[in-house]
């Protein structure tokens, strides 16, 4: 927990340190009767790269179980956007374009994909900036319309607050002039609480 804490990047040695936190958490699993094995097979493989790469380091790489693909994707997305005390959170669409990068090496890019479209490059709660320069906070998505979700506008184009937030299903907006997102907005740098619109 210390070194998740610690400002700075880690040391080399320090990060072995943190390697090893995947076969030491699966051996302490192991010692607990009522935890099953899959638990501990996904605790011990949830740093496995799809490609085998990643770690624990193995004499055999091999491409991990189902389950800790999975969890490795939700574990990778977990990191990006949590603030630590080095770096802070980046919105939900810069994640995942990270982690694009990453589909077919680090990430297994089936599953991927279907992340992507149950949580929305938009997710429920995020800040978005619409093509008209109001702003908005995504209430609801959507398989399939991952770029179109629906929003709740707070904000006129100016940043005035709306006395009465629309919702509006950016799914059935189409065409020339259709509103749209246009980015992800820092929710600090919202003249208000984005949880009071969700």
């Amino acid at each position: 927990p210390e070194l998740l804490r610690k400002p700075g990047k880690l040391t080399p040695a320090e990060f072995e340190v943190v390697k090893q936190h995947p076969a030491l958490g699966a051996k302490l699993l192991r010692t607990i009767p009522q935890v099953d094995d899959l638990t501990v097979l996904v605790a011990y493989e949830h740093h496995m790269r799809y490609d085998g790469g990643g770690y624990p380091e193995r004499a055999h790489p091999r491409t991990p179980n189902l389950a800790s693909r999975l969890c490795t994707i939700a574990d990778y997305y977990d990191a990006l956007r949590t603030i630590r005390s080095y770096k802070k959170e980046i919105t939900p669409d810069e994640a995942l374009k990270i982690m694009s990068q990453g589909a077919g090496t680090v990430l297994d890019p089936v599953l991927f994909k279907h992340f992507v479209e149950l949580v929305g490059l938009y997710p429920r709660g995020c800040v978005v900036q619409l093509s008209d320069g109001s702003s908005a906070v995504v209430v609801a998505t959507r398989p399939g319309f991952a770029t179109r979700p629906t929003v709740r506008v707070v904000t006129d184009g100016h940043g005035t607050l709306l006395a009465e937030p629309q919702v509006v299903d950016l799914a059935t907006t189409r065409g020339d002039g259709a509103l749209k997102i246009e980015r992800a907005l820092d929710p600090e740098a919202v003249p208000f609480s984005p949880e009071a619109y969700v």
